[in-house]
Parts: structure tokens; C-alpha cells; sequence
């Protein structure tokens, strides 16, 4: 038997190979399938999914979205954990020992004998200040893995701020001493001090979140303003009964 080699190029078969003739690509993928295939993303680290979520959220009551409850209460979380570790550094490290000692309200017998009602309020408003440019400095630093908004940054900081400027007058934890009768307890005064404060915390967090227009912020300018007048009455009041109860003991 007589094998004929016959040659590729001569042949009539549909099938015949030429030189423009296309070969796969051989590999897992063809270039083709390449080309048609979607991008593949980079897969995130948990950590940077969940900012990139919170990212995303935070951007929704721009656009008429609220947030979900799960989320809101994050960013309240992490606003009142930057608030409660600021206000230790501006209220143990930053405040001086003279502004400390001269803040609060003068004495019941300062009083009586005189002393106006509002002295002190210019080294209270001497810590505030850098009391809330601390806890300012906590946020930004904050800011930097948690997208906080301007708005509900400021809200904190107003609340917080003026309610720390009235509890420093010491006239609220006196009065508690006394409705508590606990005279008796030697750490009162801070405690009660301290409890206030982390109250008070709490509500600029809560508000932080809540509050998240400009209309809102005015709002709790005048609500801080009404609570700064209505200390400052409270005063005033407290200083004339100082003076009336001792004129009733001098006759």
C-alpha cells in the first residue's frame, strides 16, 4: 500500500488552513473571553467595607433617605466615645488649677455679704473654651476614619459646651447634695459633677445624629442660649435669697 502526502494548502476541504487562519489563545482564557469579561474589584478588608458602607449611608438624608436605626446609633456611639474621652482630657488636663478654683458661683455668705451673683463666669467661660476646642480636636481626629458631618459636629459641641459652662457653676450639684442629703459624702461633689456631665454627653450625641440641617443647629443655639439665660436667672435669684436670709438673721 502507497501512502500519498498530499498537501494542506492544495486541498478543497472547507475546512483548509491558511495563513490568516485564527489559532485560541490556548490558557484558561481566550483574548476574546478577556475583552468580554467584567472587571474584577478588589476585594476589601472588612474594615474598609464597613467604612465605605457607612460612607455610602451617610450620604443618604442628603438625598432624602433617613438612616437606619443600626447606623444611627453607630454614629451616636462614636460621637459620645470621642466626646466622653475629650472631656476628660479637657477637664483634668487642659483646665488650670486657678480657673478650676474660681468658676463656680461665689459662696451663700459672699453672697449675703454683697459679692455679685455672676462672678466667676469669666474663668468658666476661660475653661470652656478650651474645653471645646479639645473636644473640637477629638472629632476632626475622629473624622478621619468616620465621615461626621459638620453639622451634627457643631450640634455636639453647642450642647456640650453650654451645658458644661452652667453644670462648672457647681450651684445644680449643691442643690442635689441637699435634696439628696448626703452631705456626709465626701466625693459628692465630683461625682455628682461628673455624672452631670455624662448626661449631658449623652444628648449632644443623641442630637448629633438627629439634627442634620442648618435650621436644626440654629434651633439648638437658641435651645443652648435659653439654658445659658436661665442659669444666669437662677443665679440671680439665689444671690438675693442668700441676701434676704441674712438680713432675716441679722435682725
Amino acid at each position: 500500500m502507497t501512502l500519498r502526502l498530499v498537501s494542506v494548502r492544495h486541498m478543497s476541504s472547507p475546512f483548509r488552513l491558511t495563513q490568516d487562519t485564527a489559532f485560541p489563545a490556548r490558557g484558561p482564557l481566550s483574548s476574546r473571553a478577556v475583552e468580554d469579561s467584567e472587571p474584577v474589584e478588589p476585594k476589601l478588608s472588612p474594615w474598609r467595607e464597613a467604612r465605605s458602607r457607612l460612607l455610602t449611608v451617610r450620604q443618604a438624608p442628603h438625598e432624602g433617605v433617613p438612616l437606619s436605626n443600626a447606623t444611627a446609633a453607630a454614629f451616636a456611639a462614636v460621637m459620645f466615645a470621642a466626646l466622653y474621652a475629650s472631656h476628660h482630657v479637657g477637664d483634668h488636663v487642659v483646665q488650670s488649677s486657678a480657673v478650676a478654683a474660681a468658676k463656680s458661683v461665689p459662696h451663700p455668705d459672699a453672697l449675703a455679704a454683697g459679692v455679685p451673683p455672676w462672678t466667676g463666669w469669666g474663668a468658666c467661660l476661660r475653661h470652656v473654651a478650651g474645653y471645646a476646642a479639645t473636644q473640637a480636636a477629638a472629632l476632626a481626629l475622629v473624622c478621619v476614619v468616620v465621615p461626621l458631618e459638620i453639622v451634627g459636629m457643631a450640634t455636639a459641641l453647642v450642647v456640650s459646651a453650654s451645658t458644661h459652662a452652667v453644670i462648672d457653676r457647681r450651684w445644680i450639684v449643691h442643690r442635689l447634695i441637699e435634696l439628696k442629703r448626703c452631705h456626709d459624702w465626701a466625693e459628692a461633689p465630683y461625682v455628682l459633677d461628673q455624672s452631670l456631665h455624662m448626661g449631658a454627653m449623652l444628648v449632644a450625641a443623641v442630637l448629633s445624629v438627629a439634627v442634620n440641617d442648618v435650621a436644626g443647629l440654629i434651633m439648638v443655639l437658641a435651645g443652648a442660649g435659653a439654658v445659658v439665660g436661665a442659669a444666669l436667672t437662677m443665679e440671680r435669684r439665689f444671690a438675693s435669697a442668700c441676701t434676704r436670709s441674712m438680713d432675716s438673721l441679722s435682725r
